[in-house]
């Protein structure tokens, strides 16, 4: 994707969220979460600002390896975590810390306990689930996104792919989502992760023009 792109894309984000009224994580959201204060400021607007360039440096620096552009603008151009799909996105140092922490403090804490070993490029497949066992972990892999009950969404920083994180017994099993992380997202902005979740027809238009790049001023 190309800088245009990316900017249409945050641009569908930041409207999705002011059209909801609701800037944090989705399951934490007045419509599905038990309690939201009346005054949370995620009502209005992101709990953390967008990252600075020295935090992802200092972030990639932990990781060992670069973020995917698309993490990068997700994290510059809208804000450092906690917001989008599930239990919202980690963000990279400075960032959201839910449970597990940033990215870098998730990925740090399995670079001292675990083994690292490459996917390899044919390792995640449409239609093809690629399980391995402690103390193991993919040294690609990130966990953007915690999906509960001990589930994450994951991305793999080689190729981009978008999987699920489902634990075993001892191990994890990796289910192919997408080819990519701006997939997913164009999913959640139409409402499709979710079965359960309806969107009005006006909804979906709006959220298909604007990842075309076009603003609501061009059609209403």
């Amino acid at each position: 994707m190309k800088n245009k792109e990316y900017q249409s894309l945050c641009d569908a984000i930041r409207h999705k969220c002011m059209t909801q009224q609701w800037y944090g994580p989705e399951f934490r959201s007045p419509t599905r979460a038990y309690m939201v204060a009346e005054d949370d400021p995620r009502r209005v607007g992101f709990k953390f600002p967008p990252a600075t360039e020295e935090e992802l440096r200092e972030t990639e620096t932990i990781l060992g390896f670069s973020l995917p552009s698309i993490l990068r603008a997700l994290y510059t151009q809208v804000a450092n975590g906690d917001f989008g799909p599930a239990y919202g996105l980690r963000g990279v140092i400075g960032g959201a810390p839910e449970k597990a922490g940033t990215i870098a403090a998730w990925y740090k804490i399995r670079a001292e306990v675990l083994k690292f070993f490459n996917l390899g490029d044919s390792a995640i497949q449409q239609g093809k689930d690629f399980t391995f066992s402690n103390p193991f972990w993919p040294r690609s892999l990130l966990s953007i996104c915690d999906w509960g009950c001990g589930t994450h969404i994951g991305v793999d920083c080689v190729t981009n792919s978008v999987v699920r994180i489902e634990p075993l017994e001892d191990g994890y099993c990796l289910i192919y989502l997408t080819d990519s992380l701006e997939k997913w997202l164009h999913q959640w902005i139409r409402g499709e992760l979710y079965p359960q979740r309806i969107i009005s027809a006006k909804e979906a238009l709006i959220a298909e023009r604007l990842l075309r790049g076009e603003q609501p001023s061009d059609y209403f």
